[in-house]
């Protein structure tokens, strides 16, 4: 299955950033990783760039704004389909452990909830971990300034850019 995820970098220029996101989705993809392979966004998709682009440019918008409802909408979804299940363990009492096995897809379920990388994240950081949250992206997009800041250490992203770029990936 293909699905298109995107990663933000940070970098003085375009075919840097390019490159520092080609190391991010090559890195997705080894052995052991979330996804197998990945090839330009176009291919399959259409509204994103094949290259990196300034985050705040209207295609890098328009690739924020899909990807993390693509994030938010399957995590809904997860949430959604174990909603009956909390709905009849409160109704009826009963040990978790048992209803839980009743579901078959139950673990299933919880794990897609607790994905960090993988088929239910579309966004990722320079370092490859997935962008699950409003509270995280804002943190991404700023450049860790709050994590520096608090510290009282220099910033190394502080005159760099930020960039997106997105590819098509199998899982």
């Amino acid at each position: 299955m293909h699905t298109p995820i995107a990663v933000i970098v940070y970098a003085a220029d375009k075919e840097t950033a390019g490159n520092n996101a080609m190391a991010v989705f090559d890195q997705l993809c080894k052995n052991g990783s979330p996804f197998d392979w990945h090839q330009p966004v176009s291919r399959r998709w259409t509204g994103f760039a094949d290259n990196a682009i300034p985050l705040y440019s209207p295609k890098g918008k328009h690739a924020i704004k899909t990807l993390t409802g693509f994030t938010r909408d399957n995590f809904m979804e997860a949430l959604e389909a174990l909603k009956p299940f909390f709905e009849r363990i409160a109704a009826a009492p009963q040990s978790l452990y048992q209803a839980a096995h009743e579901r078959p897809d139950f673990r299933y379920i919880c794990s897609e909830l607790g994905q960090y990388r993988g088929d239910q994240i579309h966004l990722y950081d320079h370092e490859g971990e997935g962008i699950r949250t409003p509270k995280i992206l804002g943190r991404v997009i700023t450049k860790w300034a709050c994590v520096y800041e608090s510290d009282g250490r220099a910033n190394p992203y502080k005159d760099l850019s930020v960039w997106i770029m997105a590819r098509d990936v199998h899982f």
